[in-house]
């Protein structure tokens, strides 16, 4: 079996482990904002340490992909997949997150793209997601990625509940 990696030229990443989960404490905090909007909580460890530890509904840590993007030395990124799921050969994505300073630079593209490719090369066949509705600009994001619409539903969270868009990618030839 070959080792499921995101390689981005000029950018370190790296899984996130226990060991690791500072780090991405450190690009919560920077991402406050996100969590407020869509968690109704702060962005801090107790919410890295979530994303961590976060499974999907039946699914193993064998089944997680959890990669932390840093510049520098500093983590501006993090993208959480979770293979077959809800299916053989689909991926779900639970995030893609970026600092706020490295937005609308082309950054969310390239860790897209690189996800993509090594998830096509692992022989998923779909990309499914799903956007908050209170964040229409990832809906736009996701939209030119490739994705469209399949239908809304409402996601209940421990302190907030929202609706969201449901969104797939189709993967032919990538």
């Amino acid at each position: 079996m070959s080792v499921f990696e995101i390689v981005i030229p000029g950018f370190k990443v790296f899984r996130v482990a226990p060991d690791s989960v500072a780090a991405l404490a450190f690009l919560c905090e920077r991402c406050d904002a996100f969590f407020q909007m869509l968690e109704n909580r702060p962005g801090n460890y107790e919410a890295a340490t979530g994303i961590l530890n976060d499974l999907a509904p039946g699914k193993g840590l064998d089944s997680k992909h959890l990669f932390l993007v840093e510049l520098d030395g500093r983590p501006v990124g993090v993208i959480d997949m979770t293979k077959d799921f809800p299916g053989k050969g689909q991926w779900y994505i639970a995030l893609l997150l970026i600092d706020p300073d490295y937005r609308a630079q082309g950054l969310g593209r390239k860790i897209f793209k690189s996800a993509q490719g090594a998830i096509h090369d692992a022989g998923g066949i779909e990309l499914q997601l799903c956007v908050q509705q209170q964040n229409p600009r990832a809906k736009r994001f996701w939209e030119t990625q490739g994705f469209h619409s399949i239908g809304e539903a409402i996601q209940p969270l421990p302190l907030i509940e929202n609706r969201v868009w449901k969104m797939k990618k189709l993967l032919g030839s990538v």
